[in-house]
């Protein structure tokens, strides 16, 4: 039998070697593909104070690469309870950023809308993206808090190409970045939120708009945990050094011990605010800062990594 490889020139293998590696650079990126599941009436979730956190969602994501998931609920606590907290977090396949965020609902109070976000790497193995979590307060009562129908998962998920990685979905977060830095747990400083003024968590991302990804998605989680619960924490985004400004400020809920509050201030250039047009991004290089306050000079708050909370902030491109 006739060796081909022997009499084929090794320059003419050389040259197909490097036409087939020109072709895979210059392969575009697929664009992020979204999948949205949902909490139906009937589907409620009631969580518990101890034993296996409850599921409230658990699903199979059909495509791989890194992936953003982002949590959409409201928490109710039933009335004629002691004040309560939820404590939820979203874990995304080989798990990257996946800690429990969460704050205090008073007696027959609710949330309104709060968020969860979890990054992680779809792959073969493990495809699924799992949110739980758990209740817990000095007179728990098991089933005091539910997660309300409506509840919404979407998961965003990167084309899984090397040359594709990074490049349409980013997320950091507080702890990762301390984690980065050498600290481990319960010896990750806490951060103090600055009164009166902008202070960053170390949380930053930047990201270009092209041609063909014009859109950004920069979704946020952050939980301020104060010794007093008389005070009023705010968060928020910053693009290109104020372009761009969002920012949400709430009064932490009543607590009988220490008080927390999640805050979760978002920016699109897809989804229309309440009142206007989305805002529009020029093509470039765009820097996306977060900054949390805090509005009550008499009382301290911290983002408690080793504890209870974290800050995270994800950005998806899109066309």
């Amino acid at each position: 039998m006739k060796d081909t490889m022997k009499d084929t020139p090794v320059f003419a293998l050389l040259g197909a070697f490097l036409l087939a590696t020109t072709a895979l650079a210059d392969t575009p990126c697929a664009p992020v593909q979204t999948f949205v599941y949902k909490l139906k009436p009937g589907q409620e979730k009631s969580l518990q104070c101890s034993g296996s956190p409850t599921k409230i969602f658990d699903v199979t994501v059909p495509a791989r690469g890194l992936a953003l998931a982002e949590v959409l609920m409201v928490m109710a606590n039933s009335p004629g309870h002691a004040t309560h907290f939820w404590s939820i977090g979203a874990h995304v396949g080989e798990g990257i950023i996946h800690g429990n965020i969460g704050d205090d609902i008073a007696s027959g109070g609710n949330t309104g809308r709060k968020r969860v976000l979890g990054y992680g790497e779809l792959t073969d193995a493990k495809n699924h993206v799992v949110v739980k979590g758990r209740q817990g307060s000095t007179l728990c009562s098991n089933g005091a808090v539910t997660v309300w129908s409506g509840a919404r998962l979407r998961v965003w998920v990167e084309d899984p190409h090397p040359a594709c990685r990074g490049k349409d979905i980013v997320a950091v977060s507080y702890k990762n970045n301390m984690k980065a830095k050498g600290f481990v747990r319960p010896r990750i400083p806490n951060f103090v939120w600055p009164v009166g003024v902008a202070g960053s968590q170390d949380l930053a991302i930047t990201m270009s708009t092209t041609s063909d990804r014009r859109n950004l998605i920069v979704t946020t989680a952050v939980e301020g945990s104060v010794d007093k619960t008389i005070s009023k924490l705010s968060a928020g985004l910053t693009i290109d050094n104020g372009l761009y400004r969002v920012q949400q400020t709430q009064w932490v809920p009543h607590s009988e011990g220490m008080g927390h509050l999640v805050l979760n201030p978002i920016f699109s250039t897809v989804y229309a605010p309440p009142h206007g047009e989305p805002p529009e991004l020029p093509l470039g290089d765009h820097t996306i800062t977060h900054f949390v306050r805090n509005m009550s000079t008499s009382v301290k708050a911290w983002t408690l990594p080793n504890c209870c909370g974290d800050s995270v902030m994800g950005a998806v491109r899109l066309p």
